[in-house]
């Protein structure tokens, strides 16, 4: 089995858990670990489909967490995502450290 046949199986497991996490951190470490996955292949066709796939992803936990009225934050998001110096990769996407919806304040 190829490495990009196991980095879809890896994502389709992800993102079952995904569905059923309700914890921002696991959702950030959902995210975070994909991006590990695809960061390690070396065929950059590939590591673009999965890119979208995690953008897929981050909509399917933000609209799911903030209901139907964030889904259109969540594309904008997903439409910002050019190869461009700022965004070559998904890190500057990492929900792992933050605090959606807890009412913080800066």
């Amino acid at each position: 089995m190829g490495e990009f046949s196991l980095a879809q199986q890896y994502y389709q497991r992800q993102l079952a858990i995904a569905k059923k996490i309700d914890n921002y951190t696991s959702q950030g470490d959902v995210l975070f670990n994909l991006r590990l996955v695809y960061e390690s292949m070396e065929d950059r066709i590939k590591v673009e489909e999965l890119k979208q796939q995690q953008i897929a992803i981050a909509k399917e936990l933000l609209s799911k967490q903030f209901s139907n009225n964030f889904t259109e934050i969540a594309q904008n998001v997903a439409l910002n995502l050019t190869e461009d110096s700022a965004v070559s990769d998904l890190s500057v996407i990492d929900l792992q450290y933050t605090n959606f919806g807890r009412g913080a304040t800066q």
